[in-house]
C-alpha cells in the first residue's frame, strides 16, 4: 500500500512502525514433530522421562510453551529446528544452540506459577528474545 497513514497499525507499537506485526491471539504452544527435530533434539527422545515438560511421547512431539498471547509470530519462526548448512561443524553448533534455547525457554516458562497471566509469561519470555533474533 502506498499510503502508510492508511495501513493497519500494530496493536502494541502503534505508529512506531509502519504496518502491523502478526502476533499470537491466545496463549499458545509450539509443538514440533520428531521428524523435524535435528540430531541434538532427537537424542532427547531416549530420555523423555527426564523431560516430561518438553517431550510428549504419546504425540511424538516436543512442546514449547506456554507462549504468551501477543508474542510476535515472526519471533517464533526464528526458532529454526534444522540447520541450513551441509557442514557438519556448523550443523552441530546450530543443534547445540537450538537445544540451549529450547531448554532455556521451557525452563523459564516452567517457573511461572499456576494461573500466571500472559503479562507474567511475557516478562519471563523476554529472556529469550535475543537468542531467537540471532
Amino acid at each position: 500500500m502506498l499510503w502508510p497513514e492508511k495501513r493497519d497499525k500494530d496493536e502494541l507499537l502503534g505508529d512506531k512502525i509502519p504496518g502491523r506485526i502478526d502476533r499470537t491471539t491466545e496463549t499458545s504452544y509450539l509443538r514440533v514433530s520428531y521428524g523435524y527435530l535435528p540430531d541434538a533434539l532427537q537424542k532427547l527422545r531416549g530420555i523423555a522421562r527426564f523431560f516430561p515438560w518438553l517431550i510428549d511421547e504419546e504425540n511424538k512431539t516436543i512442546q514449547i510453551g506456554p507462549i504468551p498471547k501477543g508474542t510476535p509470530v515472526g519471533l517464533l519462526a526464528n526458532l529454526n529446528p534444522l540447520s541450513e548448512s551441509s557442514d557438519a561443524i556448523v550443523r552441530l553448533n546450530h543443534d547445540k544452540e537450538l537445544l540451549s534455547v529450547v531448554l532455556k525457554i521451557n525452563a523459564d516458562l516452567l517457573k511461572l506459577p499456576k494461573g500466571a497471566t500472559d503479562e507474567d509469561a511475557r516478562r519471563v519470555f523476554a529472556n529469550v528474545v535475543d537468542p531467537l533474533l540471532n
